[in-house]
Protein backbone atom coordinates (compact mmCIF):
# COMPACT_ATOMS: atom_id res chain seq x y z
CA UNK A 1 0.00 0.00 0.00
CA UNK A 2 2.85 2.37 0.83
CA UNK A 3 4.42 1.58 -2.55
CA UNK A 4 1.26 2.44 -4.39
CA UNK A 5 1.12 5.79 -2.68
CA UNK A 6 4.73 6.62 -3.57
CA UNK A 7 4.16 5.51 -7.14
CA UNK A 8 1.14 7.77 -7.43
CA UNK A 9 3.10 10.73 -6.07
CA UNK A 10 5.96 10.17 -8.54
CA UNK A 11 3.60 9.91 -11.50
CA UNK A 12 1.77 13.08 -10.47
CA UNK A 13 5.06 14.97 -10.14
CA UNK A 14 6.24 13.82 -13.59
CA UNK A 15 2.91 14.84 -15.15
CA UNK A 16 2.94 18.35 -13.69
CA UNK A 17 6.58 18.96 -14.64
CA UNK A 18 5.85 17.87 -18.16
CA UNK A 19 2.96 20.34 -18.34
CA UNK A 20 5.12 23.21 -17.09
CA UNK A 21 8.18 22.66 -19.18
CA UNK A 22 7.29 20.29 -21.94
CA UNK A 23 4.58 22.29 -23.88
CA UNK A 24 5.54 24.80 -26.64
CA UNK A 25 5.23 28.58 -26.11
CA UNK A 26 2.40 29.28 -28.65
CA UNK A 27 0.05 27.12 -26.58
CA UNK A 28 0.57 29.32 -23.54
CA UNK A 29 0.12 32.50 -25.53
CA UNK A 30 -3.26 31.30 -26.78
CA UNK A 31 -4.52 31.18 -23.20
CA UNK A 32 -3.61 34.83 -22.51
CA UNK A 33 -6.42 37.39 -22.91
CA UNK A 34 -6.01 39.87 -25.72
CA UNK A 35 -5.74 43.41 -24.42
CA UNK A 36 -7.13 45.12 -27.54
CA UNK A 37 -9.53 48.13 -27.21
CA UNK A 38 -12.79 47.86 -29.16
CA UNK A 39 -15.13 50.67 -30.15
CA UNK A 40 -18.83 50.26 -29.18
CA UNK A 41 -21.51 52.65 -30.53
CA UNK A 42 -24.58 53.25 -28.37
CA UNK A 43 -27.73 53.97 -30.37
CA UNK A 44 -30.64 55.71 -28.57
CA UNK A 45 -34.21 54.80 -29.58
CA UNK A 46 -36.19 57.81 -30.82
CA UNK A 47 -39.89 58.07 -31.58
CA UNK A 48 -41.02 59.43 -34.96
CA UNK A 49 -42.29 62.99 -35.13
CA UNK A 50 -46.11 63.02 -35.55
CA UNK A 51 -45.92 66.14 -37.78
CA UNK A 52 -43.49 64.38 -40.12
CA UNK A 53 -45.88 61.50 -40.72
CA UNK A 54 -47.96 61.39 -43.86
CA UNK A 55 -51.62 62.27 -43.83
CA UNK A 56 -52.59 58.64 -44.32
CA UNK A 57 -50.47 57.44 -41.40
CA UNK A 58 -51.61 57.71 -37.79
CA UNK A 59 -50.27 56.68 -34.41
CA UNK A 60 -53.70 55.49 -33.27
CA UNK A 61 -54.55 51.89 -33.78
CA UNK A 62 -57.84 51.66 -35.64
CA UNK A 63 -59.74 48.40 -35.51
CA UNK A 64 -60.37 46.66 -38.80
CA UNK A 65 -63.79 47.33 -40.33
CA UNK A 66 -66.47 44.94 -39.18
CA UNK A 67 -68.49 43.05 -41.76
CA UNK A 68 -72.11 44.21 -42.14
CA UNK A 69 -74.67 42.33 -40.04
CA UNK A 70 -76.58 39.61 -41.81
CA UNK A 71 -80.09 40.53 -42.98
CA UNK A 72 -82.94 39.47 -40.69
CA UNK A 73 -84.53 36.18 -41.45
CA UNK A 74 -88.10 36.30 -42.68
CA UNK A 75 -90.28 33.51 -41.40
CA UNK A 76 -92.69 32.22 -43.98
CA UNK A 77 -95.77 30.20 -43.22
CA UNK A 78 -96.99 27.70 -45.80
CA UNK A 79 -100.75 27.47 -45.52
CA UNK A 80 -100.94 24.75 -48.17
CA UNK A 81 -99.64 22.19 -45.68
CA UNK A 82 -102.60 22.70 -43.36
CA UNK A 83 -105.37 20.29 -44.17
CA UNK A 84 -109.01 21.34 -43.66
CA UNK A 85 -110.80 19.82 -40.67
CA UNK A 86 -114.14 18.11 -41.05
CA UNK A 87 -117.03 17.41 -38.70
CA UNK A 88 -115.97 13.79 -38.44
CA UNK A 89 -112.50 14.77 -37.27
CA UNK A 90 -113.99 17.12 -34.67
CA UNK A 91 -116.16 14.27 -33.31
CA UNK A 92 -113.07 12.03 -33.18
CA UNK A 93 -111.08 14.68 -31.30
CA UNK A 94 -113.90 15.12 -28.75
CA UNK A 95 -114.07 11.36 -28.27
CA UNK A 96 -110.27 11.16 -27.75
CA UNK A 97 -110.40 14.02 -25.25
CA UNK A 98 -113.16 12.27 -23.26
CA UNK A 99 -111.03 9.10 -23.10
CA UNK A 100 -107.90 11.03 -22.00
CA UNK A 101 -105.92 10.13 -25.11
CA UNK A 102 -103.44 12.47 -26.82
CA UNK A 103 -104.89 14.28 -29.82
CA UNK A 104 -103.50 16.19 -32.75
CA UNK A 105 -105.37 19.12 -34.21
CA UNK A 106 -104.66 20.63 -37.61
CA UNK A 107 -106.12 24.03 -38.43
CA UNK A 108 -107.46 24.77 -41.92
CA UNK A 109 -105.64 27.24 -44.11
CA UNK A 110 -106.79 30.84 -43.83
CA UNK A 111 -107.59 32.53 -47.11
CA UNK A 112 -107.96 36.30 -46.92
CA UNK A 113 -109.78 38.07 -49.74
CA UNK A 114 -107.59 40.35 -51.81
CA UNK A 115 -108.52 44.02 -51.62
CA UNK A 116 -107.59 46.75 -54.02
CA UNK A 117 -105.80 49.80 -52.70
CA UNK A 118 -108.78 51.93 -53.67
CA UNK A 119 -111.12 49.73 -51.60
CA UNK A 120 -108.90 49.93 -48.55
CA UNK A 121 -108.36 53.70 -48.63
CA UNK A 122 -112.03 54.66 -49.12
CA UNK A 123 -114.38 53.76 -46.21
CA UNK A 124 -117.70 52.10 -47.06
CA UNK A 125 -120.73 54.41 -47.30
CA UNK A 126 -122.86 54.66 -44.14
CA UNK A 127 -126.01 52.58 -44.01
CA UNK A 128 -129.28 54.54 -44.30
CA UNK A 129 -131.28 54.89 -41.11
CA UNK A 130 -134.34 52.62 -41.01
CA UNK A 131 -137.68 54.45 -41.26
CA UNK A 132 -139.41 54.95 -37.94
CA UNK A 133 -143.15 54.43 -38.00
CA UNK A 134 -144.68 56.41 -35.16
CA UNK A 135 -148.27 56.35 -36.36
CA UNK A 136 -149.31 53.71 -33.83
CA UNK A 137 -147.67 55.58 -30.96
CA UNK A 138 -149.29 58.90 -31.91
CA UNK A 139 -152.69 57.22 -32.32
CA UNK A 140 -152.45 55.62 -28.89
CA UNK A 141 -151.54 58.97 -27.32
CA UNK A 142 -154.44 60.74 -29.01
CA UNK A 143 -156.96 58.10 -27.92
CA UNK A 144 -155.75 58.01 -24.31
CA UNK A 145 -155.64 61.83 -23.87
CA UNK A 146 -158.81 63.73 -22.80
CA UNK A 147 -160.59 65.75 -25.47
CA UNK A 148 -159.82 69.45 -25.30
CA UNK A 149 -162.72 71.93 -25.56
CA UNK A 150 -163.29 73.42 -29.00
CA UNK A 151 -161.89 70.35 -30.78
CA UNK A 152 -164.04 68.37 -33.30
CA UNK A 153 -165.34 65.03 -32.07
CA UNK A 154 -164.29 61.79 -33.70
CA UNK A 155 -161.10 59.93 -34.37
CA UNK A 156 -158.22 61.79 -35.90
CA UNK A 157 -156.05 60.10 -38.49
CA UNK A 158 -152.59 59.45 -37.06
CA UNK A 159 -149.81 60.54 -39.33
CA UNK A 160 -146.20 59.44 -38.77
CA UNK A 161 -143.42 61.92 -38.26
CA UNK A 162 -142.06 63.19 -41.56
CA UNK A 163 -144.85 61.55 -43.59
CA UNK A 164 -147.18 64.53 -44.20
CA UNK A 165 -148.24 65.03 -47.83
CA UNK A 166 -148.86 68.31 -49.61
CA UNK A 167 -152.47 69.49 -49.36
CA UNK A 168 -153.04 67.80 -45.94
CA UNK A 169 -153.38 69.75 -42.72
CA UNK A 170 -151.91 68.47 -39.54
CA UNK A 171 -154.49 67.88 -36.82
CA UNK A 172 -153.98 70.06 -33.76
CA UNK A 173 -152.58 68.35 -30.72
CA UNK A 174 -155.18 67.14 -28.25
CA UNK A 175 -152.75 66.80 -25.39
CA UNK A 176 -153.62 69.16 -22.54
CA UNK A 177 -150.79 71.48 -21.51
CA UNK A 178 -150.44 71.55 -17.71
CA UNK A 179 -150.53 74.95 -16.05
CA UNK A 180 -148.01 75.74 -13.32
CA UNK A 181 -149.00 77.96 -10.44
CA UNK A 182 -146.48 80.86 -10.22
CA UNK A 183 -146.81 80.81 -6.44
CA UNK A 184 -145.22 77.38 -6.40
CA UNK A 185 -142.14 78.67 -8.25
CA UNK A 186 -141.51 81.45 -5.73
CA UNK A 187 -138.97 80.58 -3.02
CA UNK A 188 -140.46 79.99 0.40
CA UNK A 189 -140.10 82.84 2.88
CA UNK A 190 -137.22 82.49 5.31
CA UNK A 191 -138.26 80.98 8.58
CA UNK A 192 -136.66 81.83 11.86
CA UNK A 193 -134.74 79.01 13.39
CA UNK A 194 -136.47 77.45 16.34
CA UNK A 195 -134.62 78.04 19.59
CA UNK A 196 -132.85 74.95 20.82
CA UNK A 197 -132.95 74.45 24.54
CA UNK A 198 -129.58 73.18 25.75
CA UNK A 199 -129.75 70.90 28.76
CA UNK A 200 -128.27 72.44 31.85
CA UNK A 201 -125.75 70.01 33.35
CA UNK A 202 -126.38 69.04 36.91
CA UNK A 203 -123.61 69.86 39.36
CA UNK A 204 -121.71 66.72 40.19
CA UNK A 205 -119.84 66.03 43.40
CA UNK A 206 -116.22 67.09 43.48
CA UNK A 207 -113.85 64.31 42.51
CA UNK A 208 -111.19 63.94 45.17
CA UNK A 209 -107.95 62.02 45.57
CA UNK A 210 -108.06 58.39 46.62
CA UNK A 211 -105.23 56.45 48.25
CA UNK A 212 -102.62 57.08 50.98
CA UNK A 213 -101.58 60.42 49.48
CA UNK A 214 -105.09 61.79 50.15
CA UNK A 215 -103.97 62.50 53.76
CA UNK A 216 -101.44 65.05 52.48
CA UNK A 217 -102.60 68.54 51.63
CA UNK A 218 -101.74 69.96 48.15
CA UNK A 219 -99.78 73.17 48.74
CA UNK A 220 -99.74 74.52 45.15
CA UNK A 221 -101.45 73.77 41.85
CA UNK A 222 -100.71 75.09 38.34
CA UNK A 223 -103.43 76.99 36.43
CA UNK A 224 -106.01 74.90 34.63
CA UNK A 225 -104.95 73.91 31.08
CA UNK A 226 -106.66 75.56 28.10
CA UNK A 227 -107.79 72.83 25.71
CA UNK A 228 -110.56 72.39 23.14
CA UNK A 229 -113.20 70.02 24.52
CA UNK A 230 -115.49 68.48 21.91
CA UNK A 231 -117.23 66.02 24.22
CA UNK A 232 -117.24 65.49 27.97
CA UNK A 233 -114.48 63.12 28.99
CA UNK A 234 -112.76 61.83 32.12
CA UNK A 235 -109.10 60.94 32.60
CA UNK A 236 -108.17 58.75 35.60
CA UNK A 237 -104.52 58.93 36.65
CA UNK A 238 -102.47 57.09 39.27
CA UNK A 239 -99.49 59.02 40.64
CA UNK A 240 -96.74 58.75 43.25
CA UNK A 241 -95.51 61.55 45.55
CA UNK A 242 -92.04 61.65 47.08
CA UNK A 243 -91.48 62.47 50.78
CA UNK A 244 -90.61 66.07 49.86
CA UNK A 245 -94.03 66.54 48.17
CA UNK A 246 -92.98 66.38 44.48
CA UNK A 247 -94.94 64.17 42.04
CA UNK A 248 -92.42 61.61 40.76
CA UNK A 249 -94.36 59.53 38.19
CA UNK A 250 -97.84 59.29 36.66
CA UNK A 251 -99.62 56.32 35.03
CA UNK A 252 -102.87 56.54 33.01
CA UNK A 253 -105.63 54.24 34.27
CA UNK A 254 -108.49 55.32 31.95
CA UNK A 255 -108.71 57.85 29.13
CA UNK A 256 -111.19 59.04 26.49
CA UNK A 257 -108.93 61.31 24.41
CA UNK A 258 -105.15 61.33 23.86
CA UNK A 259 -104.78 65.12 23.78
CA UNK A 260 -106.81 65.54 26.96
CA UNK A 261 -104.72 62.80 28.60
CA UNK A 262 -101.50 64.74 27.90
CA UNK A 263 -103.05 67.95 29.28
CA UNK A 264 -104.14 66.14 32.47
CA UNK A 265 -100.65 64.67 33.00
CA UNK A 266 -99.01 68.09 32.59
CA UNK A 267 -101.52 69.59 35.03
CA UNK A 268 -100.98 66.92 37.72
CA UNK A 269 -97.18 66.93 37.40
CA UNK A 270 -97.14 70.56 38.59
CA UNK A 271 -98.81 69.80 41.93
CA UNK A 272 -96.86 70.14 45.20
CA UNK A 273 -97.96 68.33 48.37
CA UNK A 274 -96.99 68.86 51.97
CA UNK A 275 -93.79 67.02 52.96
CA UNK A 276 -93.83 64.14 55.39
CA UNK A 277 -93.07 64.78 59.03
CA UNK A 278 -89.75 63.54 60.43
CA UNK A 279 -91.39 60.83 62.56
CA UNK A 280 -93.31 59.42 59.51
CA UNK A 281 -91.92 56.72 57.21
CA UNK A 282 -89.94 58.45 54.45
CA UNK A 283 -91.24 56.63 51.36
CA UNK A 284 -93.33 57.38 48.27
CA UNK A 285 -97.11 57.39 48.59
CA UNK A 286 -99.53 56.73 45.78
CA UNK A 287 -102.95 58.06 44.93
CA UNK A 288 -105.54 58.21 42.15
CA UNK A 289 -107.38 61.23 40.79
CA UNK A 290 -109.97 61.74 38.05
CA UNK A 291 -109.70 64.87 35.91
CA UNK A 292 -112.95 65.77 34.15
CA UNK A 293 -113.14 67.93 31.00
CA UNK A 294 -116.59 69.47 30.32
CA UNK A 295 -117.86 71.30 27.26
CA UNK A 296 -118.61 74.99 27.82
CA UNK A 297 -122.31 75.73 28.34
CA UNK A 298 -123.68 78.16 25.74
Amino acid sequence: MYRDFLLACVLSLIFHLGILFGLPAPVWESFEAEDVPRDVELVAMTLPDPQALNANESLELTPPPQPPPPPPKVLTFDNSRIAPISRKQIDGIIEQASKGESMQLTMPALELPAHKPSDISSPPPPLPAPPVDTSEVVAALLESSPEAPGQPQGKAKAVGLGQLRLGEKQAPSRLATPKIDPNLLAPPPPQAAAPVALPIPKPEPELGIQGPVAQREPLSKPPLPEVVVVADSEITLKFWVRPDGVVSRIVTVRKDDTELEAAAIRYLSGWRFSPLLPHETQEEQWGTITVRFLRPVR
